[in-house]
């Protein structure tokens, strides 16, 4: 069988989750702690360094829409991070990381082994904390969404509205998120 190869990961603690076009890699203990994102041809990307964890996995979990928007969640001891990608029309690639989409009160001891484990679904994210006997879920609506409240469901908006999703709670007009999108990449590709 014919096999290729990604070289650079030198640690023992890594994780890796694969979409329709990407493979997603993360390291916590290699010489330079990333996660790491490579095509379906394993040509590589683009990394986002993280700190050194010697004991934990840093754990993922990933959704794609389609060819041109990949979300991923990356866990760390205390906290769970989001990297985005969007290709514009023009074929752009625009990459945004938001750190701490959730994170824990109070950290846990740096003598204790503690992970997130996580699942991500089209409108909802799903963790369980190592530490707690509980499971959290997190409503991360797509653009063009927005989060009822009461329901805790993701709607669409109506037509010619929009929202900049996530738990956004209010679909404008698409004039009013072009204005708004001016200074953000990752926003402005999605529209």
């Amino acid at each position: 069988m014919r096999t290729k190869t990604v070289t650079g990961l030198d640690g023992t603690l890594t994780q890796m989750q694969v979409s329709n076009n990407f493979l997603v890699i993360s390291c916590s203990d290699c010489a330079t702690p990333m996660v790491s994102f490579y095509d379906k041809d394993l040509t590589y990307k683009k990394s986002f360094s993280l700190p050194r964890m010697t004991k934990e996995n840093y754990n993922l979990a990933v959704w794609e829409r389609d060819a041109d928007t990949l979300q991923v969640f990356v866990s760390g001891r205390a906290k769970i991070d989001m990297i985005e990608f969007q290709r514009d029309p023009a074929g752009n690639e625009i990459w945004l990381k938001t750190d701490s989409i959730f994170e824990m009160d109070v950290e846990p001891t740096s003598s204790a082994s503690h992970e997130i484990y996580l699942a991500k679904s089209e409108d909802y994210l799903v963790f369980k904390l190592t530490s707690e006997p509980k499971i959290y879920v997190i409503a991360v609506c797509d653009f063009g969404f927005t989060l009822n409240q009461t329901s805790f469901k993701c709607e669409a908006c109506p037509i010619s509205r929009k929202s900049f999703g996530i738990q956004a709670t209010e679909c404008y007009p698409c004039s009013t998120l072009w204005y708004q999108t001016r200074f953000d990449d990752v926003q402005q590709a999605k529209y």
